[in-house]
């Protein structure tokens, strides 16, 4: 494929992405801060008041620093992608402090509102691979890192940060370090991407997320699981999964209740036994196609 410019799109426009916003009558986030760069932006906002944490969307052109699952790093160039990380705070229950949703389920849904996001901006063909790593053709082109903290009035923040391939260079190739398939969206899209492309998705990202993340607040996870459903490409695939205590293979089986990947696992070879349904859940867990392993 020939050498993409990084240069293909303007820096964001906080004013344009807010306009977008209003127009479609979207929610507008409480806190909007746009960053030229920064370290990480789910650590720029950890970073912050907490009182400024609700409804706080943090966008930047590049991370330094940026962070995937498990510790991972997160390829993030400027001028070409997406950095984008929304705050949130649920209420905990007065009954042993424990949060009024299970929050487990919650990156699944975030997954789903990105997905949704990104088919209206014109890019077909979109899955998540569990728990919410969106791809295109296999291949990985957005990631999503939920981490929570405990405010002292006892809410739980959750700092939702999503990157997304929307144009990755080539040459030079900062992605040479990513250790998996991946693809970018502008690679996907019928129509050529404009210098305004970025602003555009962004403002439907946020406004998704905003809306999203009431809508998980008010139902949970069911609101969001039949289109998970229709997206999940590890279904009825044989997969490689890595946890902590072992290393499992088996056949994915879609997702449980709260949103926990059920692995097939088949039993020792001359055993009367079927074969056992076990649950794994997101941080867990790295799951791969066996083919890749």
């Amino acid at each position: 494929m020939s050498t993409t410019p990084t240069s293909r799109f303007r820096p964001f426009d906080q004013a344009f992405i807010s306009h977008s916003l209003s127009r479609r009558n979207a929610a507008q986030p409480g806190h909007f801060s746009v960053l030229s760069s920064v370290d990480s932006t789910n650590t720029w906002l950890q970073s912050q008041p907490p009182e400024l944490w609700h409804r706080h969307i943090v966008l930047s052109d590049c991370q330094t620093a940026g962070r995937g699952q498990r510790g991972r790093g997160w390829v993030s160039p400027p001028g070409c992608n997406i950095y984008l990380t929304i705050g949130w705070l649920f209420d905990a229950t007065k009954n042993g402090g424990e949060v009024e949703l299970p929050l487990q389920s919650l990156p699944l849904a975030i997954a789903v509102m990105a997905a949704r996001s990104m088919d209206l901006c014109g890019v077909n063909g979109v899955g998540i691979k569990w728990p919410n790593d969106l791809t295109i053709a296999s291949r990985k082109m957005a990631g999503i890192l939920v981490e929570t903290r405990v405010r002292a009035d006892q809410k739980v923040a959750v700092f939702a940060g999503i990157g997304v391939n929307v144009d990755m260079p080539r040459d030079p190739a900062p992605a040479a370090t990513i250790d998996q398939p991946w693809t970018d969206l502008v690679s996907h899209r019928a129509e050529p991407a404009d210098p305004v492309f970025r602003d555009q998705l962004s403002a439907r990202l946020i406004g998704d997320f905003l809306d999203g993340f009431e809508q998980f607040r008010a139902a949970g996870f069911e609101s969001f699981r039949s289109d998970w459903k229709k997206r999940d490409v590890l279904r009825g695939q044989v997969v490689c999964v890595k946890t902590a205590a072992e290393n499992l293979v088996g056949t994915a089986a879609g997702i449980g209740p709260q949103g926990g990947l059920l692995l097939q696992v088949g039993n020792t070879a001359g055993s009367d036994e079927k074969d056992s349904i076990r649950e794994l859940f997101a941080g867990q867990a790295t799951v791969r196609l066996s083919s890749a392993s």
